[in-house]
């Protein structure tokens, strides 16, 4: 009974605290000769299975953590500028129903340019159309500039280049003054003509 004090005795005597140290000294000189070499390799195995068992459980949260803040940012930024993506949406379906033709070039994906079959890049090559031209500024270096422009504009001249070229602006009064000279000239052959009748 000395070997084995009861347990629930939450106080122990000398005897019993005594009899406790004994045992335990005497079984630990019997340890390694029992195979103490067999314990320390198995848990070295256990130890080595946890920790790899943990870092793949690390591995695994990291990738559903990114997917999951990927999908959050994904939301996110189409919640904050829905309105933006949205009139981009519109903007990209107007496009495509009014322009929906590519450009007849081989290798280019580009749209064409309204009343057109090729894009800015290539429009100005093409000899059957007649309603782009090349911009007519020349650098100080003989560079000349090839974005297209409408022939329409009185200054041949692309959106970077319209501040380096003379702007021609008719003014009212010229233009008036241009048709008032021409409605003389019918007037007077319409007088000739009305004099040479009356004196027949």
């Amino acid at each position: 009974m000395d070997n084995f004090p009861l347990d629930s005795a939450g106080v122990w005597t000398e005897q019993e605290a005594l009899s406790i140290y004994k045992g335990k000294m005497e079984r630990l000189p019997l340890l390694p000769s029992e195979g103490g070499n067999k314990h320390d390799i198995a848990y070295r195995c256990y130890r080595k299975r946890t920790l790899e068992q943990g870092l793949l459980e690390r591995k695994q949260k990291l990738k559903r953590v990114t997917a999951t803040l990927d999908l959050y940012t994904k939301k996110e930024l189409k919640d904050t500028n829905r309105s933006h993506y949205q009139h981009l949406v519109k903007l990209q379906q107007q496009l495509k129903a009014n322009n929906s033709t590519p450009c007849t070039t081989t290798g280019c994906n580009q749209l064409s340019l309204p009343f057109a079959a090729k894009c800015s890049k290539h429009i100005v090559e093409d000899s059957k159309q007649q309603l782009y031209t090349s911009c007519s500024y020349t650098g100080p270096n003989g560079t000349t500039c090839n974005n297209p422009v409408p022939k329409y504009l009185e200054p041949l001249l692309c959106g970077g280049h319209w501040d380096q070229g003379e702007v021609v602006i008719p003014s009212d009064t010229e233009s008036d003054s241009d048709h008032d000279d021409d409605d003389n000239d019918e007037r007077k052959d319409d007088d000739d003509d009305v004099k040479v009748k009356n004196e027949n």
